[in-house]
């Protein structure tokens, strides 16, 4: 072996190591799609507190079904409810507000990978 083959061996090796250590990391990235919905009183602009909220597809796929299961919570004191799913999706919120509130029209929401989407539906 030469002398320049011999010094460009470590060089080699760091190189493929590298390569290795950066395409394995971002295999390990947050992929989660994350919704934060705020429930809002359509006159105020306040918080309500204690409406149920659904997450759920608007329709069913091809085969009849979806992997993404549907996902229920209830606003805190800030009007907000938090949801996290593993794909990416269009899916369907219903918010059933408190009395003396209305039942408004489902929202649709696009979640995306990686992301954290906010989205505020208004009740009257």
């Amino acid at each position: 072996m030469s002398r320049n083959s011999t010094r460009s061996l470590p060089f080699s090796f760091a190189l493929l190591f590298a390569l290795v250590f950066i395409f394995s990391s971002s295999c390990r990235r947050n992929k989660d799609c994350d919704l934060v919905l705020t429930v809002l009183d359509g006159v105020t602009n306040g918080p309500v507190v204690g409406a149920s909220v659904d997450i759920a597809p608007n329709q069913t796929g091809a085969n009849g079904t979806l992997q993404i299961q549907v996902q229920s919570s209830t606003t805190d004191a800030a009007g907000v409810a938090t949801f996290t799913f593993k794909l990416p999706a269009i899916l369907s919120a219903t918010v059933t507000p408190p009395s003396p509130y209305l039942v408004p029209a489902p929202t649709l929401v696009k979640l995306e990978e990686g992301r954290s989407v906010s989205k505020s539906i208004k009740v009257y």
